[in-house]
């Protein structure tokens, strides 16, 4: 069964903030706001953006770049091996 486009999705900074990849939520509106974030390989700078299951997010945290992709029980998901790489 397909995701539907009409399906859902939950706001890029609450999402980011409920996969504890943020403390705060105004830090996770911050985060997009300056850009920083990619939604399936493309930049975003909209906090309000609808993730839907499926989506690729990747964004530098630190030295990381991080990867991850919002799946159906709401949580970040990646194989261990893969949740970080070095720059």
């Amino acid at each position: 069964m397909g995701v539907s486009e009409t399906a859902p999705g939950l706001r890029l900074d609450k999402w980011l903030w409920h996969a504890r990849f943020f403390k705060t939520r105004s830090l996770a509106t911050k985060y997009c706001e300056a850009r920083r974030l990619r939604v399936n390989g493309e930049p975003t700078a909209k906090a309000h953006y609808a993730a839907r299951i499926g989506d690729v997010l990747t964004f530098p945290l630190g030295d990381e770049i991080r990867g991850s992709w919002r799946s159906a029980n709401g949580g970040a998901q990646l194989p261990k091996r893969r949740r970080c790489m070095r720059i």
